[in-house]
């Protein structure tokens, strides 16, 4: 028994293009036009990340002294921690 969608699709051997019952003609499946450049494929997920990327080219202010001695103390810090940890395990 065939089913009733069978005779719905018909799909033409030698064409890249697929017939719908309603006559309306699409592109066999992974089968489409090249996106011009610098367009992207628009999906969901882009519309919900596109207000993250909003600030696109605006830098921040030359950083502080502050801001080098808080990077140098999370260094020394981290590397303190991790020197902690091969202490406790070495220990026997």
């Amino acid at each position: 028994c065939g089913s009733p969608r069978s005779t719905v699709v018909a799909r033409a051997a030698n064409s890249e293009t697929i017939v719908q019952g309603t006559g309306k003609k699409l592109p066999k499946y992974g089968v489409r036009d090249p996106l011009p450049k610098g367009m992207s494929i628009r999906t969901g997920l882009s519309d919900l990340l596109k207000p993250l990327n909003s600030e696109v080219g605006v830098t921040a202010k030359e950083d502080s002294v502050g801001t080098y001695t808080v990077l140098l103390l999370g260094i020394v810090l981290l590397f303190l921690f991790y020197t902690l940890l091969l202490l406790i395990n070495n220990q026997s």
